[in-house]
């Protein structure tokens, strides 16, 4: 039987279908992570948390956290709200009542959906 590093329950990425001759620097795994729900006998084959089946040589390993991420701090609450009024201060037509604090389009999106119902 062929011996494995993969285990079931172990969290990997999934390798990204690309084109030949693609530019090297493009992303090649996946940014989700899956968990292994069963090694086939043979060990060639894996399938994953969504039914997927999957061949163990387009898996990437990901390292289990070692402890939760901590919360942030109240330091780092009060800089993080400093860094927004000295914004505020040095630039004209900003108001603290317009600023969204989320980053990501796809957030941005849903927040202002939400905000469109009430």
């Amino acid at each position: 039987m062929y011996q494995c590093s993969f285990k079931v329950g172990n969290s990997v990425r999934k390798k990204l279908k690309t084109a030949s001759f693609k530019k090297g620097y493009k992303q090649i795994w996946s940014e989700r992570i899956h968990k292994i729900a069963e090694i086939n006998t043979t060990g060639v084959k894996a399938k994953l948390n969504n039914g997927e089946t999957v061949r163990l040589e387009d898996l990437l390993l990901v390292p289990e956290p070692e402890s939760e991420p901590e919360p942030a701090t109240a330091v780092e609450n009060v800089e993080k709200q400093h860094k927004i009024e000295q914004v505020i201060k040095h630039k004209e037509g900003l108001d603290s009542s317009n600023i969204i604090e989320s980053r990501r389009r796809s957030e941005r999106k849903s927040y202002n959906l939400r905000q469109r119902k009430k």
